[in-house]
């Protein structure tokens, strides 16, 4: 009997062995996570592939980079203070090696790291004309695991993207941007629709005077961000939608309204900016008081009347 019990343990500690050694996988290198893609479609997260080619920040942080410069960015260890400073773009103007390009482009795509670092990593690239930026970038919109800062940032240097992109770039560039405008996250909505109108887009129009005319607490999170890009492409046809939001319950809407029809000098809105004026909100107080200037005449309007001369990259723009 106590040879039995010997022989069944035994046989039960190498069964046990056998189990965690198949279960541990039998190669010694890095682990590969199956990070899961969604390439259909950015308003829904289904998956339809997966890629297993974004290494964990531990294998990154082991990469050695050429640059020794560009050491900091990539050790995911060091806190955000010593892995960027305030005078990067001068530090590091462009990365040359091509390997060094794809170790940065990791760290872009892996949505554990910092955003502050991957988004200098992402303008790092952008300096260096690293050809596989607009892919790292789709990759960023895609991920599951991507929050929405992040997320609108990709779109913010998407746009960068396309002002210097060849016209086939363009276009893949417009189409997600397109595509982005139903996205499921506002802030990802609303850097789309201001890219697509500073692109002089049709869509970026269209989805402009939409937003500020359809009405419901759903647009909310867009109507003040609608009204600028109206008076930005200079649509004054749209400006009694604007001046239906002048007394708006929603300080940042009823700001947005305040300023663009004072610089459109709209006679019948100064009730409303004098009731701002007199304010106790600071903000709004201070909206009324400048637009009570404006239509005074003490300011001059934007330089541009008509539509035709409207540049979607003036700076001008007083939002």
């Amino acid at each position: 009997m106590r040879n039995l019990l010997f022989l069944s343990t035994g046989a039960l500690f190498i069964a046990l062995t056998l189990w965690l050694f198949v279960a541990s996988g039998s190669g010694s290198g890095e682990p590969r996570a199956q990070v899961e893609v969604n390439v259909s479609g950015v308003s829904e997260p289904a998956v339809t592939r997966t890629n297993s080619a974004l290494p964990s920040l531990d294998l990154v942080q082991r990469r050695k980079v050429g640059d020794p410069r560009l050491t900091p960015l990539v050790d995911s260890s060091l806190p955000v203070s010593q892995r960027i400073s305030p005078d990067i773009t001068a530090k590091i103007p462009s990365v040359s090696n091509a390997e060094d390009c794809k170790i940065l482009a990791m760290v872009l795509t892996n949505p554990l790291d910092d955003d502050t670092v991957r988004n200098e990593v992402a303008n790092l690239l952008r300096r260096s004309k690293y050809p596989g930026l607009t892919d790292a970038l789709f990759h960023v919109l895609d991920h599951p695991a991507e929050k929405p800062r992040f997320r609108s940032f990709a779109v913010q240097h998407l746009w960068q993207q396309w002002d210097g992109a060849d016209d086939d770039a363009r276009g893949d560039i417009e189409s997600r941007l397109r595509a982005l405008i139903e996205d499921r996250h506002v802030e990802v909505r609303r850097e789309a629709l201001l890219a697509l109108v500073r692109m002089k887009d049709p869509r970026g129009r269209e989805t402009a005077v939409r937003w500020l005319a359809t009405s419901g607490p759903e647009f909310d999170g867009v109507r003040d961000l609608a009204i600028r890009c109206v008076y930005d492409l200079n649509l004054r046809e749209h400006l009694p939608l604007i001046r239906n939001h002048v007394r708006n319950p929603n300080e940042t809407i009823r700001i947005a309204a305040i300023v663009a029809l004072s610089y459109w000098k709209d006679e019948e809105s100064r009730s409303a900016f004098e009731d701002a004026a007199e304010s106790s909100v600071v903000r709004l107080q201070r909206a009324g008081k400048a637009a009570l200037i404006r239509l005074a005449g003490k300011q001059g309007e934007p330089e541009s009347e008509s539509e035709e001369e409207a540049s979607p990259k003036r700076t001008s723009s007083p939002f």
